[in-house]
């Protein structure tokens, strides 16, 4: 099923073949998010019956999927974990935590929670 559509017209040099057009998409195939990370993107099969073919010739156009994948945390979490840090920040410091010293609480929170 698609959800989206674009078509482009590129101008510049194009591989001739399906095949020749695989090879340079096989560099840039998709791979999941990684623990630690926060967005991936990359080819994938266009056509799933085909096998892994990563890209399709119809008519004289080149079907290319590209997949996007990203970690969302929602805010509300985040700034419950964070109200909790800055309170532990504020008990052990007898301070509260400047905006840099806030920010870099925030990216803590939100490299634990991932």
């Amino acid at each position: 099923m698609t959800k989206n559509l674009r078509f482009y017209r590129i101008l510049s040099d194009w591989p001739e073949t399906e095949a020749d057009l695989n090879k340079k998409l096989e560099t840039a195939s998709f791979k999941p998010c990684s623990p630690q990370g926060e967005r991936s993107f990359g080819f994938e099969p266009p056509v799933s019956e085909v096998g892994e073919l990563l890209c399709r010739s119809l008519a004289g156009s080149d079907l290319m999927q590209l997949r996007l994948q990203s970690r969302v945390l929602p805010s509300a979490v985040v700034n419950e974990s964070l109200g909790e840090r800055e309170q532990a920040f504020e008990a052990r410091t007898g301070r509260t935590p400047t905006r840099k010293e806030r920010r870099e609480l925030k990216d803590e929170v939100y490299a634990q929670l991932i």
